[in-house]
């Protein structure tokens, strides 16, 4: 908008969004084992994988009300990482629940590892974390 020649500044007062990145990550154990490294590293988690693991995680945690918890994957940065859109007063809901939840990734392969989703970065905009 413009007020006699000069433009006046838009400000955004309310915060909305959270950005996460997440990544799925091995049991340590595996380092050891260069073998089963190599296979986890060739393990593709697709976008309904990565669906399964919110919806379970979240149910775990916070039940059906964790579940009907709005989120969007934006985008998926590699084989092992996303960016999750999740609304900004949702943030500690979803902290807490990636923090609790540990699954094996036999649920959706031949490969019998334990792992769990780390959040690698948070911001307010998708800029600051892609």
């Amino acid at each position: 908008m413009t007020n006699g020649g000069s433009v006046d500044k838009i400000v955004i007062k309310e915060k909305i969004w959270q950005y996460l990145t997440l990544e799925i990550f091995p049991d340590p154990s595996i380092f050891a084992n260069s073998s089963l490294e190599a296979e986890f590293n060739n393990f593709d988690v697709s976008l309904s994988i990565w669906q399964s693991l919110f919806m379970s995680s979240l149910n775990k945690l916070y039940g059906l009300i964790g579940e009907a918890s709005p989120y969007e994957i934006m985008v998926r940065k590699s084989k092992h990482e996303v960016v999750l859109k999740i609304q900004f007063q949702d943030l500690e809901k979803f902290s807490n629940c990636f923090l609790s939840y540990t699954f094996n990734l036999s649920r959706f392969s031949d490969l019998d590892l334990p792992c769990f989703i780390r959040v690698v970065n948070r911001g307010e905009y998708i800029g600051q974390i892609v």
